[in-house]
């Protein structure tokens, strides 16, 4: 309903009078909503952190509007909200950056930022390991998934680069993630693959993706090891008390 409502104050244009700076420079504290002018801007503020904050309802919104509606909004979501979001994760991953090195936790971890071609690289560098993450964000983000790929290295497996960039899409399209969190998440599995520490087999990363817990939960039978809230919501989903490798009765 928030979005129908927003929806007033676009008008159906060629392309968006409004450039990106204005949206990122604009005070909702200062509002006069009896000026088209800025009704405009504040529904442009409010979509942008709509979709920000939670991009699965908004791509869910998205699929179940009408043409009409569709035709209005994709308009201002590829010239203004799209950008102006991609502009948000940049600015979080400059602080994160200099947070993390204060903490010590960014050792090995650097960023590249392409706002021309909307892309965000991270190089991740420990002994004689080297692995590059590359995420592209298309102009219809949230709407549309990102694209994720993982640098070639001898010592990772195609089957691990893979794994990692499933986690990296389900983390920023399905939990309502953000970019920085899916890069330190893929700098965890990392640290833990090299650890010695085996994946999950439901999600197939090391670290869960919400509380970075460790696959503890093993079955009886096979002694694969399994995140808890990965088993369970494989138990519900299944209907079934089995393991999901073995088949055998997980208890």
């Amino acid at each position: 309903m928030l979005l129908v409502l927003l929806l007033q104050y676009l008008p159906q244009v060629k392309r968006p009078d409004v450039a990106l700076d204005e949206l990122l420079e604009w005070d909702p504290s200062r509002i006069e909503l009896e000026q088209p002018t800025e009704a405009l801007m504040m529904s442009l503020y409010t979509l942008a952190a709509f979709m920000k904050s939670f991009p699965s309802l908004a791509r869910k919104y998205y699929s179940d509007c009408d043409k009409r509606l569709k035709d209005i909004l994709l308009l201002y979501l590829k010239h203004i909200v799209s950008p102006a979001i991609f502009e948000h994760e940049i600015a979080k991953i400059e602080t994160s950056q200099v947070t993390l090195n204060e903490a010590g936790q960014g050792e090995g971890l650097s960023f590249q930022l392409f706002r021309s071609t909307a892309e965000i690289k991270a190089k991740y560098e420990k002994g004689e390991v080297m692995m590059e993450l590359s995420i592209s964000i298309p102009p219809e983000y949230p709407l549309k998934s990102v694209q994720v790929q993982v640098g070639q290295q001898i010592k990772i497996s195609a089957r691990q680069k893979n794994k990692w960039a499933l986690a990296i899409r389900n983390l920023l399209q399905i939990r309502n993630g953000d970019i920085i969190s899916a890069v330190l998440l893929w700098k965890g599995n990392i640290d833990k693959e090299l650890d010695g520490v085996e994946e999950c087999f439901i999600c197939y990363g090391v670290l869960h993706p919400t509380d970075k817990s460790l696959p503890r939960m093993p079955c009886k039978n096979c002694e694969n090891k399994f995140h808890v809230a990965c088993i369970r919501k494989w138990f519900k989903t299944s209907n079934k008390s089995n393991c999901p490798l073995c088949q055998t009765y997980f208890f």
